[in-house]
């Protein structure tokens, strides 16, 4: 348990404990602001622009500035507005029909630019592709107010209260250090009419949306009314609508774990509220059934925040492999919420329903390509997102796309990292999701292909799941192009046959590691021979291995025993101990010639972790004293401990060190 403790802590230190962080954030914030006190949404000028649109957003207790993705950013977030290429034209529109004659209504379009432009990567219609469009119309109106005189008696004349706001919207997306960012601004016309009196201001907002390096987590901030706009009317006096400041922050665990994955976890936090109203919290939950079930494209929304109780509300979105696949992306995801008793000021029904179009006319073949082609030129943060876009889309010609993309994913992951063994765990969920997909074939990409093979071997390896290794690895996968190239290929051979050693199954392990033949295989045949006691045949290898001018490890296996990389000081340490056995009838004794032999490590490879463990705790001064005449079985212990780490699937020096505590 020592090792395991060693070897999952440093992986879980960046992602987990940002996402721990992030949820101690929420309950802090939320528990601290229950004290918060409901004060009525309405009496402030421009009220209408704070109660909300889209079921979505309303079920999730209005949680979503950090989640928002769709033409219902212009409202939300405009910042948000950045990643609006994915669904392509962006179509959105709520109708409520409230208390009496009083209707709120929402209609929203978003354009990204890149649709109206070449895939040119330079010049002006590169710049334009960054770029992308929204268009929004809301109102609050009600009909039919009589008029009465002095004497407070009909006049047979009506008049209507409406307030209007027309938005448009600008977004621009960029990277900077690895994190993508998205700012975009609105310029809002608003506008009061009421019995006969019309009063028209303009108001801007500016929004921030950012996906950090981490692809679960995600961040939002919206500045409204920033320039504090006065409605004042012709009459005179004055309708001031206040600026307010709102930020949030979306999680969406990457777990590997479907249960988990289904989950949306979203916070908002009213920074600066509008005009002297204390601060508020909002908080929501969206759980994506079909990411348990894959039939059931059914997502369910949970909401809470500081001014209003509980919302929920459900989303009905077909999934690609539906029968109504090839048609799929011109239906609508419908949404529908419930506001509970006094969750809205606006009175009147507490069901609200929106719906949203998307339309795009790239295929998921377009932007498996275009990621192909940034991959291919190192932009592996551009790459990833053209890859997530193959997976998601809507729309004919998915054949193999969404699988390939899968597995670029997971490569990915271990290119850019530079702790290799923790990628290759977080890549897994990749390769299996991958692997798992109904597809004719992959992309033709075989040496890619072959590369997410090894790295999805090796996740097998790194999760200590063995049996899986030698299950994929015993018949031709359908990733390669190649009919069985994974049964010939020596690295594949090679992990095989470490997988058949941690299964005690020497044999076999045996078998595959001659048949390998490279040099991580061959240090593998001299351990077996030392499980087997054939010591003379184990010095031969080891000898052989500290005598090769190749000596470098495979350069595409990461899941090996040697954490520092050097295979000769292993090998010199294990030549001596085979020689040791061989050469000591008093197995309490020591040999000088072995003596001599592991003096070489410290002499050829000072900083190798072998050398580190013969240095620590007097090791070395014990196997001297051995051979000037203090009996002892010192040499046994320290290749047991060896051979321990070996067995638990890397030789590490705190855990050899700790062996012996």
């Amino acid at each position: 348990m020592k090792l395991i403790r060693h070897k999952i802590s440093p992986s879980i230190s960046k992602e987990w404990k940002c996402f721990v962080t992030a949820i101690y954030v929420i309950a802090f914030i939320g528990m601290n602001s229950s004290a918060v006190l409901a004060q009525g949404d309405a009496g402030q000028p421009g009220e209408f622009l704070r109660y909300g649109v889209n079921a979505r957003a309303l079920a999730m207790g209005r949680a979503f500035t950090a989640v928002t993705d769709n033409a219902n950013a212009v409202h939300w977030n405009p910042g948000a507005l950045y990643d609006i290429i994915r669904d392509g034209f962006s179509f959105s529109f709520m109708f409520s029909k409230l208390y009496e004659s009083t209707n709120y209504n929402f209609a929203a379009f978003a354009l990204p630019i890149e649709l109206l432009v070449s895939d040119s990567r330079s010049g002006i219609g590169g710049e334009l592709k960054n770029w992308n469009l929204g268009f929004g119309f809301l109102a609050l109106s009600s009909d039919d107010f009589e008029v009465r005189n002095r004497d407070n008696q009909k006049t047979g004349e009506t008049f209507s209260d409406t307030q209007s706001a027309i938005y448009f919207s600008l977004a621009r997306s960029f990277v900077y250090k690895g994190h993508r960012f998205g700012i975009g601004a609105n310029y809002k016309l608003l506008s009061h009419k009421l019995f006969g009196q019309n009063a028209d201001v303009a108001a801007f907002d500016v929004g921030l949306k950012v996906q950090p390096n981490i692809s679960w987590l995600g961040f939002g901030l919206a500045l409204k009314n920033i320039n504090s706009p006065d409605f004042g009317f012709a009459s005179g006096g004055e309708d001031v609508i206040p600026f307010s400041a709102r930020a949030g922050v979306a999680i969406h665990p990457r777990t590997g774990m479907k249960l988990l994955d289904g989950l949306l976890l979203s916070f908002d936090f009213m920074a600066v509220p509008p005009g002297e109203r204390d601060r508020e919290w909002f908080v929501g939950a969206e759980y994506d059934l079909s990411r348990v079930y894959n039939m059931v494209p059914i997502k369910l929304r949970l909401g809470v925040n500081s001014q209003e109780d509980l919302s929920f509300g459900l989303n009905l979105d077909l999934p690609n492999s539906t029968f109504l696949a090839k048609s799929n992306q011109l239906l609508p995801k419908l949404d529908w919420a419930y506001l509970s008793d006094g969750a809205t000021s606006l009175g009147g029904l507490s069901e609200r329903f929106s719906a949203d179009f998307s339309y795009t006319p790239y295929t998921s073949e377009r932007w498996y390509k275009r990621g192909l082609q940034k991959f291919s030129e190192r932009k592996f943060l551009d790459a990833r997102e053209d890859f997530r876009r193959s997976i998601e889309a809507k729309n004919p010609g998915l054949t193999s796309f969404p699988a390939s993309s899968l597995l670029r994913l997971g490569d990915i992951e271990v290119q850019v990292s530079e702790d290799k063994l923790n990628a290759l765990k977080s890549s897994l969920k990749y390769y299996e999701d991958g692997f798992s997909l109904d597809r004719p074939k992959l992309d033709s990409e075989s040496e890619l292909n072959y590369r997410s093979a090894i790295n999805y071997v090796q996740a097998l390896m790194q999760e200590k799941r063995y049996n899986d290794v030698v299950r994929y690895t015993s018949v031709d996968t359908s990733w390669l192009d190649e009919p069985g190239r994974t049964l010939a290929d020596p690295d594949v051979i090679c992990l095989r046959s470490w997988a058949h050693y941690h299964l005690q199954e020497y044999d076999n392990a045996l078998w595959f590691s001659q048949k390998a033949g490279n040099i991580l295989c061959d240090f593998l045949i001299g351990i077996i021979y030392l499980h087997q006691e054939r010591y003379e045949e184990a010095r031969e290898v080891f000898s052989n291995i500290s005598q090769r001018e190749d000596y470098a490890l495979p350069e595409q296996i990461y899941v090996h025993p040697f954490r520092d990389g050097l295979i000769l000081d292993d090998a010199q340490f294990l030549y001596a101990y085979a020689g040791y056995k061989l050469f000591s009838p008093d197995e309490t004794m020591l040999d000088g010639r072995q003596l001599s032999e592991l003096a070489q490590i410290q002499r050829y490879y000072p900083l190798s972790d072998i050398n580190k463990f013969l240095q620590a705790e007097f090791r070395f001064e014990r196997l001297v004293n051995m051979v000037y005449g203090s009996r002892s079985n010192s040499f046994e212990q320290y290749y047991q401990q060896y051979l321990s780490a070996i067995k638990e699937g890397f030789v590490s020096i705190p855990f050899l060190v700790s062996q012996t505590r």
